[in-house]
């Protein structure tokens, strides 16, 4: 009933309704009720008998409208009910030829070349954590790259340098290791200078030159990287 009520509200009795995918019938069907030529295709071989079936199943064909060769294996109910509206029932496994020179139908649709995305763009958090480590690796752990104090690397979390919301990339030439604390005043709000003068502020500032050190250290990695895996 869905299906009838779409191709009324779409169409015109005697146009030409279209399912590419006709599997089980159900558009045909709707299409025959609202009395409108249909065309049914499918890539499985067994789609003209389902449409066949159900077209039989519903009174809408007679057994002796549909050419023999595609009754074979088909069960044929024993109502007969009138010929489809059109009284034309064909079956092709010959694709149509086209007669325009092959143009595109719907150039809009086309879809643009995808481009391919270096290797050093595409790592995960996971490796890009590990490389950081690394490289802003101080003695006994891993520095800030805010304020410079060093921790246990399960203590520092992944910012970027340039915030996404200013169009800051999401790979390693714009991410750095911060502390917690450091990571939570950042956020998108500050650049990373002035995440450093709110940390000389509020008296977070452990070593600066440090700290400076370690951001060096990840745009140095993230160089490395991208010659690496280009």
């Amino acid at each position: 009933a869905l299906y009838e009520r779409i191709i009324r509200a779409s169409s015109n009795e005697g146009d030409i309704v279209l399912d590419p995918f006709a599997g089980c019938a159900t558009t045909v069907v709707a299409a025959e009720l609202a009395n409108r030529h249909w065309i049914g295709m499918d890539i499985w071989d067994g789609a003209h008998k389902a449409v066949v079936q159900r077209l039989l199943m519903e009174g809408m064909l007679s057994p002796g409208g549909v050419p023999d060769a595609m009754l074979a294996d088909i069960a044929i109910p024993d109502q007969q009910g009138p010929l489809i509206t059109f009284g034309q029932l064909h079956y092709s496994t010959t694709p149509p030829e086209r007669t325009d020179e092959g143009e595109i139908a719907a150039p809009a649709f086309t879809l643009p070349a995808q481009r391919a995305i270096p290797r050093w763009q595409r790592l995960s958090r996971t490796e890009i954590v590990a490389r950081l480590e690394e490289a802003q690796a101080g003695s006994g752990g891993v520095i800030c790259g805010g304020c410079g104090i060093v921790l246990a690397a399960r203590y520092m979390e992944l910012d970027h340098i340039r915030p996404r919301s200013e169009g800051g990339p999401n790979d390693i030439t714009n991410r750095l290791l911060l502390c917690g604390p450091c990571n939570n005043l950042k956020r998108e709000d500050l650049t990373l200078s002035g995440l450093r003068k709110e940390c000389h502020r509020r008296g977070w500032m452990v070593d600066e030159d440090r700290a400076k050190l370690a951001t060096a250290a990840a745009r140095e990695c993230a160089e490395r990287t991208q010659a690496e895996l280009s």
